[in-house]
């Protein structure tokens, strides 16, 4: 379910991506443009990340950098066009629309918990964990909020809009903002998959470095010393669910692979409870058990929000990654066997 998050994250923001390419040239949401520009971007990924992971990671920084403007830009100028009849008051939620809402903002707010992963070469990561969780969510709400105060209460189209921000800017900022915003927002999606693109095929390497995955995934390139295989098929993957769906399913799919692996994290606190608890060193939640049985039954709520098709590829890919595990468990055996 990690890896399917990353491919199903890639197959939706590449379909983000020719939605705002789309602002600048519009055929390239028509036809059979679409999939030949989704498959040259993540083609041209697939090319850079084979060629070596310094090659990947000198992309993501660049485009981190290179999104980040724009939006400082939108927030700073458009806080002093806010029409605050706009957004006041609230309007009436549309409660057959909040699950999928909902399921959205996982999608948004996703990829917090890669912080804990170099949690054992942090000096204090009992300390610095929980603040840099805590600093990162909090942050990133702050963003989002100004981010979606600006554009309600500049733009009323916004629902509809197929690129919003860039609309919304061209209110307060003319075509130049618009363009502008929509420069930030390819650099942004672009940056999000290269960094997806970089960090994917290592989940399938990893598995097969452990022997839950056949052998195919963790060859590596003998000059390029990358995981190619691995890189290959992730392309191919995202490239396949880009095609068939669209951005708001598939960030569906992503979410609910998400939650799953929260669900899980959180059941092994629960199972984990009496070591915790016995190792006074140990960071201890408020409650005990409490807290991560409450997070399993909100995921397990946000996950019934939604659709059956999105459940049904979830469960596809998961019985996928079951027969994988077989296969290599089979071929292990025997290999084993005629040694």
């Amino acid at each position: 379910m990690t890896w399917l998050l990353r491919a199903t994250s890639l197959g939706a923001l590449s379909s983000g991506l020719v939605t705002y390419l789309a602002h600048f040239w519009p055929i390239v949401a028509a036809g059979w443009y679409k999939p030949l520009v989704m498959a040259t971007v993540l083609g041209a990924f697939v090319v850079v990340n084979f060629l070596g992971v310094r090659s990947g990671a000198r992309l993501v920084n660049l485009l981190t950098v290179a999104k980040l403007l724009p939006l400082v830009l939108f927030v700073g100028i458009g806080l002093f066009a806010v029409d605050l009849h706009r957004v006041l008051p609230v309007q009436k939620i549309a409660l057959e629309r909040l699950g999928e809402g909902a399921l959205l903002l996982i999608f948004a707010f996703g990829g917090f918990e890669i912080v804990v992963i170099p949690a054992e070469e942090m000096a204090d990561p009992r300390r610095d964990v929980p603040r840099s969780l805590l600093a990162t969510m909090g942050v990133v709400a702050l963003i989002y909020a100004s981010i979606q105060w600006v554009a309600a209460g500049t733009f009323d189209g916004l629902a509809n809009a197929q690129a919003p921000l860039a609309a919304a800017a061209a209110q307060f900022m003319g075509p130049v903002g618009a363009a502008a915003m929509t420069v930030g927002a390819v650099c942004s999606i672009t940056g999000t998959i290269s960094g997806l693109m970089l960090a994917g095929p290592r989940v399938t390497y990893a598995l097969a470095q452990n022997g839950q995955l056949p052998a195919w995934f963790g060859v590596v390139h003998s000059r390029y010393r990358t995981p190619y295989f691995s890189i290959l098929f992730l392309g191919a993957v995202a490239l396949a669910l880009a095609v068939s769906g669209t951005f708001v399913e598939l960030a569906g799919l992503a979410a609910i692979a998400r939650l799953l692996q929260y669900i899980a994290t959180c059941l092994a606190l629960v199972k984990l409870q009496p070591v915790i608890d016995s190792d006074p060193s140990s960071l201890k939640l408020p409650g005990g058990r409490t807290l991560p049985l409450l997070a399993v039954a909100l995921c397990a709520g946000l996950m019934l929000q939604s659709k059956a098709k999105q459940i049904y590829l979830a469960a596809v890919a998961l019985g996928l990654g079951a027969g994988l595990f077989w296969l290599a468990r089979r071929l292990r055996t025997t290999g084993h066997q005629r040694r």
